[in-house]
């Protein structure tokens, strides 16, 4: 599949209360599967995006976004622990 134009988060729902969208689908481009997932805004002002499957939390993994100045700079998506 081309990536270029596919959107791979969606139906997400911001919880004002708990300050994270909620409720989304995650495509995982690597594998072609689909994941339940939840974002955050941490204090570093990075995205956080946590994709697991279906309702077990325990195997979840999260991904650090970070916005860049430059888009043709750098990827914006890193493995940070």
């Amino acid at each position: 599949r081309k990536l270029l134009g596919m959107n791979i988060l969606y139906g997400y729902k911001y919880d004002a209360s708990d300050h994270e969208w909620e409720g989304g689908t995650i495509y995982n481009f690597d594998n072609g599967t689909e994941y339940h997932g939840k974002m955050w805004i941490d204090k570093n002002g990075d995205l956080q995006v946590r994709g697991y499957w279906w309702v077990f939390f325990f195997l979840s993994k999260t991904k650090t976004w970070e916005r860049v100045d430059n888009p043709n700079a750098a990827p914006a998506m890193t493995n940070k622990p």
